[in-house]
């Protein structure tokens, strides 16, 4: 199992990080080992959090030019935002151009002001997610597409830059509970797996992780798929306190993150990676005990010193994962 992190691409001006100290951090991120860099998207500000994001495309386009080796990936990019025929086109590009690093990472999101930002009906995310997801993928894989769907058509479309190697594609999504306190993945997020080549889940506690991979392995199978052939990554929100204890470290990383996000402390007591160094080797060991091949740790610091010395703690105390 990786380590891999997100990139700091706050967008509102109190977050912002000098471009030249971001291209910076991608050396940094690419010398210290790390399995992959990672750019998240919220088009507006939501609800939960205190900014939006850069463009994850765009960032995923200039960090590869200021690293040469880099695994590089969205983690995640809100599909059914976009055309997945202009983004075919887009992520082919960067694609060729990065020397095949890319990841795409997609999800559904649930911000609905950027739906309506957009002009894209909220009540529609799912079934263009669907159609979408499909697309895209026919375009990256196949000589010449043809579509007929609700909402996006071709005809014996081709996609060119022709890679030798698409990019991956990695679904976000998971399961859902219900009143009576069971656990159940729709239909509509397994069959989307079709259409992918690996998972990346959200934020869940360990017996989450293990229903809902479960349930995408149990349809995969169903489908004549092999499981073990698709990739799985988590997220998780983890800030590294060294010399603290549980609870001293907990009360740091809860500052940090509120700099960025309003959850209460409970939410990421519950889903997230947190508290003392040795805590959080007891929660990678999780994940790599259930077959993840990287946890993706999500960046709270905005600062510089904090942001550099994440980076370096990282590989000091996990030596195992780089």
């Amino acid at each position: 199992m990786k380590i891999g992190i997100s990139f700091p691409s706050f967008a509102r001006d109190e977050f912002a990080v000098p471009p030249e100290r971001l291209k910076q951090f991608a050396q940094t991120v690419e010398e210290n080992g790390f399995g992959g860099l990672w750019m998240p998207e919220h088009l507006v500000r939501p609800p939960t959090y205190k900014t939006s994001f850069m463009d994850p495309l765009t960032t995923v386009a200039e960090m590869a030019g200021a690293t040469e080796r880099l695994p590089l990936g969205t983690g995640i990019l809100i599909l059914p935002l976009r055309n997945p025929v202009l983004l075919a086109k887009r992520v082919a590009t960067v694609q060729y151009l990065s020397s095949c690093r890319v990841t795409l990472g997609v999800g559904l999101g649930y911000n609905e002001a950027e739906f309506d930002s957009a002009n894209v009906p909220f009540e529609e995310r799912s079934s263009r997610f669907t159609e979408g997801i499909e697309l895209l993928y026919r375009l990256l894989h196949e000589e010449e597409v043809t579509f007929d769907g609700d909402y996006y058509q071709v005809e014996n479309l081709t996609i060119t830059p022709r890679l030798n190697r698409p990019p991956e594609i990695l679904l976000a999504g998971s399961g859902v509970d219900r009143e009576d306190g069971s656990r159940f993945v729709p239909m509509a997020i397994k069959e989307r797996m079709r259409f992918a080549d690996g998972w990346l889940a959200p934020g869940l506690t360990a017996d989450e992780l293990e229903h809902d991979w479960k349930a995408f392995a149990s349809y995969l199978k169903s489908e004549n798929e092999d499981p073990a052939a698709y990739a799985k990554l988590a997220v998780s929100y983890t800030h590294l306190v060294p010399n603290a204890d549980t609870e001293l470290a907990k009360e740091r990383q809860l500052k940090v993150y509120q700099q960025h996000t309003t959850w209460p402390k409970e939410h990421y007591e519950e889903n997230y990676i947190i508290g003392s160094i040795e805590d959080v080797r007891d929660g990678l060991k999780e994940y790599e005990k259930q077959g993840f091949d990287q946890v993706i740790a999500l960046t709270s610091a905005h600062d510089l010193d904090g942001l550099d010395r994440q980076l370096d703690l990282w590989p000091r105390h996990y030596p195992e994962y780089f």
